[in-house]
């Protein structure tokens, strides 16, 4: 995981303008630039707090997402067909990424009745009713 180690305090424009230039090479457009200055000023007197909703902002723009200049023509795009569904049967695996801790005990619960029991055991008054359990094929 890399973390930018960027630190500055002081005039909103001046931060922003330091970050636009090292993080989009000058790219971002005066529109949310001023979006982000808004956002840095709310958060102030905290500039630790400040420049981390700066960055964080600056990198979910589009500007940071792609190598050229971003041109807003306010023309709405037209909504894609949708497909046709496949026929074709195949399994996927879906990943959840949780942002903190997560009760891996009390997301996949075992039915077995002897893993049950340990898990009842093991979990007391948190432990989910059997007969509310999905199944998983």
């Amino acid at each position: 995981v890399a973390k930018l180690t960027f630190s500055r305090s002081g005039d909103a424009d001046a931060v922003v303008n330091e970050l636009c230039s090292l993080l989009t090479g000058g790219r971002l457009s005066p529109e949310n630039k001023r979006i982000i200055v808004e956002a840095y000023n709310l958060k102030l007197p905290d500039h630790a707090a400040a420049l981390r909703v700066a960055q964080q902002l600056i990198v979910a723009s589009p500007e940071f997402q792609s190598t050229n200049t971003v041109r807003k023509n306010g023309a709405k795009r037209e909504l894609p067909e949708s497909p046709n569904p496949s026929v074709v049967p195949y399994k996927a695996m879906v990943v959840v990424m949780l942002a903190g801790g997560v009760d891996s005990f009390n997301m996949l619960v075992p039915i077995e009745d002897s893993a049950y029991g340990d898990y009842v055991e093991a979990r007391k008054r948190v432990a989910i009713e059997k007969d509310v359990l999905l199944t998983i094929n």
